[in-house]
């Protein structure tokens, strides 16, 4: 047990050194959070007066226990977001706008350290080529995040009976809770490329929190470092109804570096129906050690109609496994895209037959 709170410790210090914003593994089920630039822009079926929303939730570390709390303190992570588009209007041509909204929500250890945040977001969507769906994007947001730790639940070596922690004996220090608020700002560039047939392409590089807000307990702290994301994901067609989905993420935070590698391999059913597999690999780095093996993960997506769902599981192979077994993360991403514009059918309409026009002097069809 003392290897495991060790273990537990070291990762909790080691926090702000690897990183200080949420966690995915399924990046591709939160587009708006890894570049503002996504916002609004789907694939060419759901491409224009459409709207989508997703729920995500992910849990790590439940294996990891602590002599000072009552059983496991897992850290959760999750989000809401919704955004859509709209085209059409006398200035924009071929042009699409999308705005979006999304709430996040973080709780890590048994002081309850927790994030939340709410963020606006707004994409212009040049198009280059509207018959192969090509466009180039800037997107932007604009949010309000807290912290909060609840420092009642902190344990002190003072309060050591000789045999074991005890919660009764007083621990004399200052237990009040800590807030923070601040404001946050990020923006991004995507092109965007989707021809009727051949490879589709999405790649993009965001900076997130560029006006480097302050998240310290101090009263003096340092400011958030500008959290830099590349991505690059790809379908390509394989033959039949197989599609290969080859894709990579870069994250670089101060001298923190991530670098997610996956491949999915796609089975198309009919047009929204699909069964999907992947297999990702994650690897950590900073300023002591460039590269951490850190977890390897497997993924599945349904795909029915306008709903789909991912489930993703990681199995940690870091210098944490002793602590968690291998134990790493479950995740769960539901995406729902619709088009609330569209009229619905009328069963009961009979389109009316149109008869030609007849020329007045020669009694002939028009043309």
């Amino acid at each position: 047990m003392k290897k495991k709170l060790l273990y537990y410790l070291l990762f909790i210090i080691s926090i702000p050194g690897f990183g200080q914003d949420f966690h995915w593994s399924q990046y591709q089920a939160t587009p708006l959070y890894i570049n503002p630039a996504n916002t609004g822009l789907f694939d060419s079926e759901h491409l224009r007066k459409t709207i989508r929303a997703t729920v995500n939730w992910r849990q790590q570390w439940r294996s990891i226990r602590s002599d000072y709390a009552a059983g496991a303190t897992p850290f959760s992570t999750y989000s809401f977001a919704l955004d859509g588009n709209f085209s059409k209007l006398p200035f924009m041509g071929d042009d699409v706008i999308g705005l979006g909204i999304a709430v996040y929500k973080d709780e890590a250890g048994d002081l309850n350290l927790s994030t939340n945040q709410m963020n606006l977001y707004f994409a212009y969507h040049k198009s280059i080529q509207q018959r192969e769906d090509r466009f180039i994007s800037l997107g932007m947001n604009y949010g309000y995040a807290n912290k909060f730790i609840d420092f009642s639940k902190a344990a002190y070596d003072n309060q050591w009976d000789g045999k074991s922690y005890n919660s009764a004996i007083q621990s004399g220090e200052n237990s009040n809770n800590f807030s923070k608020g601040y404001t946050d700002f990020s923006t991004g560039l995507s092109f965007y490329n989707a021809p009727q047939y051949g490879t589709k392409m999405r790649s993009g590089i965001a900076a997130l929190h560029l006006n480097r807000p302050s998240q310290s307990i101090n009263a003096v702290g340092t400011p958030m470092y500008i959290h830099w994301i590349i991505n690059h994901d790809m379908v390509i067609p394989a033959g039949g109804k197989w599609d290969i989905l080859p894709s990579i993420l870069l994250m670089k935070q101060g001298p923190a570096t991530e670098v997610v590698l996956f491949t999915g391999f796609r089975l198309d059913f009919t047009k929204n129906d699909y069964h999907q597999f992947g297999i990702g690999y994650r690897l950590l780095g900073n300023h002591k050690t460039p590269v951490n093996h850190d977890a390897f993960y497997l993924a599945y997506k349904l795909g029915v109609n306008k709903w789909s769902i991912g489930l993703s599981y990681d199995m940690n192979v870091s210098t944490l496994h002793d602590a968690t077994s291998t134990v790493g993360a479950f995740e769960i991403a539901l995406i729902y895209h619709d088009n609330p514009f569209k009229k619905p059918k009328n069963k009961h309409h009979r389109p009316k037959n149109k008869c030609p026009d007849v020329h007045p002097v020669k009694g002939k069809i028009s043309r």
